[in-house]
């Protein structure tokens, strides 16, 4: 029995949002930990967010475009592979200038997946399960915030591997997301019975 594309989609993109919001949240539980290393103050550790939001926000109006002539497939994979590596990246920023970049960077990032990820699945999903499909794939946006909460706090302090060891393991899940996007994900459904 062959399992239907849009079903490997609904799992891959469920995984998608998942990690998107586990990225995001990995930065709350070590913020302090990151001001105290690099000696920052409540606005500097502010402005870290921000520009990843701003940045993020940003980029989806002319993603959405650029994936209309161009391919959502091939938007939606390399940007989510960005924001991977700048998440791990991250871990070994040298100073808190460069970690504002990969946080800019992680934002353009995080910025492709929605016009596209939205886009492929409204196509991919057939009409009588349009709306618990879309259910299931935001659902992971809740599951992700979640991950991203316990991993990081249990890595970085129960583990006591600090806050860097977060980014890393953030970012390498994330990657090997991007790549089984880029294996199961098509710019055109299959047309199944």
């Amino acid at each position: 029995m062959r399992l239907r594309y849009w079903k490997v989609l609904l799992v891959a993109f469920f995984c998608g949002w998942i990690f998107m919001y586990a990225d995001r949240t990995v930065l709350s539980p070590v913020l302090g930990s990151i001001g105290a290393e690099w000696d920052l103050n409540r606005g500097q550790l502010g402005l870290i967010s921000s520009l990843f939001f701003l940045t993020y926000a940003g980029l989806q109006i002319p993603t959405g475009l650029l994936a209309d002539r161009f391919g959502r497939k091939m938007l939606l994979v390399p940007g989510y592979a960005l924001f991977g590596l700048t998440t791990l990246l991250s871990a070994f920023a040298p100073g808190y200038g460069v970690f504002l970049l990969l946080a800019a960077l992680t934002g353009i990032g995080e910025g492709t997946y929605y016009p596209t990820q939205f886009s492929l699945s409204s196509e991919a999903l057939p009409a009588r399960v349009r709306g618990f499909g879309s259910a299931i794939i935001n659902s992971g946006q809740a599951f992700g915030v979640s991950l991203g909460l316990i991993l990081s706090g249990y890595v970085a302090f129960s583990l006591n591997q600090g806050w860097r060891a977060s980014f890393v393991v953030m970012g390498a899940g994330t990657l090997v997301v991007a790549a089984a996007l880029w294996l199961l994900v098509r710019e055109r459904p299959p047309h199944e019975e």
